[in-house]
């Protein structure tokens, strides 16, 4: 990114209309669009200024009591504070986009019943790019406000500086601007109401001590600026100004004293008083370079060697209890010196210095290992059967048309060669329309949206079975690839919100092998039917009524067993679920936009120019020729070979076993070696010789071999280029727009597969397997393409970061699955 060096900011000293968050709200865009008028490029407001600071009044709460009039103040402050997301923060989200600036404030948020001292920074296209709550509030304020947590102690890149900041007396806390100082800042905005004249020293000291820019923020406010009943400022009131009289109503709350400093201690712009302006200042970038050629504090002058950092145990917020985190003040005093732990001698050191450690940083937890195994394999137990069961039904309700073909299907419907093809169109041509809607598990709770589908495509499913004409299973027929569509393609998506990267392919092919299992067990299952069923009603009809009627009670069983997120898992422990919020963490930072339950729009725009899924995404067609075709057609091929319809019901079952045992070892085997790339092209080329073998030999043991290799071949392609899209996304938004671009492209692939076997090319469909053996091939291209292209990816981001550095198993760095100096492309 190429930064400006030079950038105009502005520091608003004013006061909001207190209590009254539209009206503050529309002061915060006058006097935004003003500082935005004069070329600022990021804004700054006071600490609490949506929607006051509460001055001289604790709500009347004192220790044992508390009054009936402050519950009700209390009240009026709350209704008058901000939630992210909501109406309120949107416009603020509004006011930087329409400006173009970037917008710093200090908010009064509500998080259900807690209030917090907040400092948001909002980009100038709307984004949120941090949130930072008060860590300890300030002596009576502990009454009104809650804590704030390290997770927020962030710096951020806005393109022309790396911005972080504290609130008011947070700036006190020596750790607290060490983190910040270690992460990075370059401009540092501090929220406060503090008029001293020692704040505005303490402001010299950071800016100097820090080397960086520092933008104190402050209030000029009167008496008159709170509503005249406000109880300290009431006639009657005990409360005195500091003159020992009555409050009047212009008498100065807080006299301001914004200014700001460059990285050298010196003011850009001198502290201004007793009076409502915009401070404006143009830093010089270049001067950061400049200030640290003689000081850094995070630099030569830390002495790793002499100063080590020793943290103290993790404790849940509210109840004070370990977390399944490690006490690292015992664990570190125990622990050797980084040198003897990299085997450096006393020599190494004094030639070489220690090594340096990460100083002051809000670093991720250390966990428990034993613990994270447990969330893992807890959610594996509860959430992996539940999806391949729910898979498994609807991958017999799409594909058990081609048993029901051969049982009497397309005689009572008398079916002829091209409208039986038609059905299985059909079908596809839905499931691609309605495919975008897998996205909907991050706008929905994913126990309602799933359940929902699952009923849907059972109800269809079933339904099949009561047609009596082709226009009626047509019909059947779209609707069910409807509801399919809006369910499976999204589940290797919600898998993705409980499992990291390394952990992820092996689970979507637990998932995906339900696939083969299905086909496996139709065979099975319609070799049963087929061979002996009641009387009175037809052995087709007969195979959609009891395939698909378990799918019912699914649905049902999905809306109580289907866990929303891992952290709210019913299934785990408060302690598990902290371990579980942490990966998640992880995997795509404590950006607050990540966390927020929706679609980031912004990344959906990223994905779709990105060309990585669009790759996969034809990988995901030439494969989806083979895999849409072979369960419909397959009976057929076997009973063209010269085996009767039942025993060709059951041949078709042995294929599919060792597809699925294919697909389980392969996302197992990829996963442990990262490298997906070279197993899809194994796979394709097996694929390929498994359809040549069919395309040339006439021989019934060569071509029902060609089978297995064809079915081990194709699943498990499938199964490993989802879990690839997804390894190499990192937002959730981005996985998921990246499943919907391969399941829009790669299900056109059925359109093509379902007309390849029409029963003018009996018995040995020669045709057919060509092409599909070619699609294989070609995905065996595409694959070495694609890994070859992530492989100069990555050389790229060693370049520009330097190479990745490998930790132990049990420390889980912020965004380190995202991108950025962590993240490189799996291949």
């Amino acid at each position: 990114m190429t930064r400006a060096k030079q950038v105009k900011v502005a520091a608003v000293q004013a006061a909001p209309v207190a209590f009254n968050l539209e009206e503050s709200l529309k002061k915060v865009e006058k006097l935004t669009a003003e500082a935005a008028k004069q070329g600022a490029e990021l804004v700054a407001f006071p600490e609490g200024f949506l929607s006051a600071y509460p001055w001289r009044y604790a709500f009347d709460a004192t220790i044992g009591a508390r009054e009936p009039r402050g519950r009700k103040w209390y009240a009026k402050y709350y209704e008058s504070s901000v939630a992210i997301p909501s109406p309120e923060f949107e416009i603020l989200q509004d006011i930087a986009r329409d400006n173009a600036i970037n917008l710093s404030i200090g908010i009064i948020e509500k998080d259900g019943a807690t209030l917090y001292c907040t400092a948001i920074l909002i980009g100038k296209d709307g984004t949120l790019l941090s949130r930072h709550r008060k860590l300890v509030p300030t002596a009576v304020e502990r009454l009104v406000w809650g804590r704030g947590s390290g997770e927020s102690l962030k710096v951020v890149d806005a393109g022309f500086g790396k911005i972080g900041g504290l609130i008011c007396w947070e700036n006190y806390m020596p750790a607290a601007r060490l983190a910040l100082y270690q992460l990075g800042v370059e401009i540092y905005i501090a929220p406060n109401a503090d008029d001293l004249p020692s704040w505005v020293a303490s402001m010299q000291h950071i800016a100097k001590e820090g080397r960086c820019f520092v933008i104190s923020v402050n209030q000029f406010c009167k008496v008159s600026d709170f509503p005249s009943d406000y109880p300290p400022f009431a006639p009657g009131h005990h409360d005195r100004n500091p003159a020992g009289e009555p409050w009047a109503k212009d008498d100065i709350l807080n006299h301001g004293g914004s200014c700001i400093v460059g990285p050298l201690g010196t003011f850009l712009a001198e502290p201004v008083w007793d009076k409502e302006d915009i401070i404006y200042a143009t830093l010089n970038l270049s001067d950061l370079a400049e200030a640290r050629m003689d000081f850094d504090a995070v630099g030569s002058y830390s002495r790793p060697d002499i100063f080590h950092r020793q943290h103290p145990p993790q404790f849940d917020e509210f109840s004070n209890k370990k977390m399944g985190i490690l006490d690292r003040t015992e664990e570190e005093v125990r622990r050797p010196s980084a040198s003897a732990e990299q085997g450096l001698s006393e020599k190494d050191i004094e030639q070489q210095g220690e090594p340096t450690p990460q100083y002051g940083l809000p670093t991720a937890p250390r966990f428990d290992r034993e613990l994270e195994k447990r969330v893992v394999r807890k959610t594996d137990l509860h959430l992996i059967p539940l999806v391949m069961v729910l898979y498994l039904l609807a991958y017999l309700d799409r594909s058990n048309i081609g048993n029901a073909e051969i049982a009497g299907m397309q005689k009572a419907l008398h079916l002829d060669s091209s409208s039986y093809a038609w059905l299985l169109t059909i079908f596809y041509i839905s499931y691609i329309v309605f495919e975008p809607l897998a996205l909907m598990y991050k706008v929905i709770s994913p126990h309602i949206w799933g359940s929902f589908c699952v009923m849907g495509f059972a109800v269809c499913g079933t339904l099949q079975a009561a047609t009596f004409n082709w226009s009626g299973m047509m019909a059947v027929r779209f609707f069910l690839g409807a509801f399919e569509a809006s369910f499976a393609p999204g589940i290797p998506y919600l898998l993705s919100f409980f499992y990291l990267r390394n952990e992820l392919g092996l689970r979507c092919g637990l998932y995906l092998s339900a696939a083969p299992l299905a086909t496996c067990f139709a065979g099975a299952l319609a070799y049963g039917i087929t061979s002996g069923h009641p009387k009175g009603i037809s052995s087709w009809r007969l195979l959609f009524l009891v395939e698909g009627l378990p799918s019912v009670i699914a649905a049902v069983a999905a809306w109580f067993l289907m866990p929303d997120s891992a952290e709210t898992a019913r299934f785990l422990t408060e302690e598990e679920k902290v371990v579980a919020k942490a990966r998640s963490v992880r995997q795509v930072g404590k950006d607050q936009n990540a966390r927020i339950h929706g679609i980031n729009w912004r990344d959906v725009g990223v994905a779709l120019v990105d060309y990585k899924p669009w790759i996969n995404a034809f990988m995901y067609f030439s494969c989806n020729v083979s895999f849409a075709s072979l369960p419909v057609f397959l009976p057929t091929i076997l009973a063209a070979m010269g085996y009767s319809n039942i025993n060709a019901q059951g041949l078709s079952a042995p294929p599919y076993f060792l597809a699925f045992l294919m697909v389980l070892f392969t996302c197992w085997f990829a996963d442990k070696t990262s490298q997906r790339g070279y197993m899809l092209l194994f796979l394709s080329l097996l694929g390929a010789a498994g359809y040549i073998m069919l395309a040339v030999s006439s021989r019934t043991g060569v071509r029902y071999a060609g089978v297995f290799l064809a079915a081990a071949g194709v699943f498990p392609c499938i199964g490993n280029i989802l879990p690839w899209v997804m390894n190499n996304q990192g937002s959730d938004t981005r996985r998921g727009t990246g499943i919907a671009i391969i399941n829009l492209v790669g299900q056109c692939g059925p359109l093509l597969g379902t007309r390849l076997y029409p029963a003018s090319e009996k018995p040995y469909y020669r045709k057919g397997m060509w092409v599909c053996a070619a699609f294989m091939l070609f995905n065996g291209f595409l694959a070495i393409l694609l890994r070859t292209l992530l492989a100069w990816e990555n050389k790229k981001l060693d370049q520009k970061y330097g190479p990745k550095v490998h930790r132990k198993g049990d420390e889980l760095e912020e965004g380190e699955e995202n991108e950025g100096p962590q993240f490189r492309y799996i291949l």
